[in-house]
């Protein structure tokens, strides 16, 4: 996991002061990728013939991971960790 000294700094901000409605974003585009990504692959063959989609995926679950680790440090943090 990251230290929040090394996360961006629009990401650590966006979960120290987060908007109206945020929370609610937050768990449509979680449900929207595995809904896109990872059900998709779990009942069938799908083929990924191309690589710049297959890049954008992983930079899409990329993206989604750092979200869940900057979340981490901030409940760590709330909680005296």
């Amino acid at each position: 996991m990251e230290s929040q000294k090394s996360m961006p700094r629009r990401l650590a901000a966006w979960y120290r002061r987060p908007l109206p409605g945020v929370s609610r974003a937050r768990a449509h585009l979680f449900s929207g990728a595995i809904d896109s990504y990872k059900n998709p692959h779990s009942h069938r063959n799908v083929a990924l013939d191309d690589p710049e989609e297959v890049a954008e995926i992983v930079m899409l679950a990329n993206h989604l991971l750092r979200i869940i680790d900057a979340r981490a440090i901030v409940v760590g943090r709330s909680r005296g960790r």
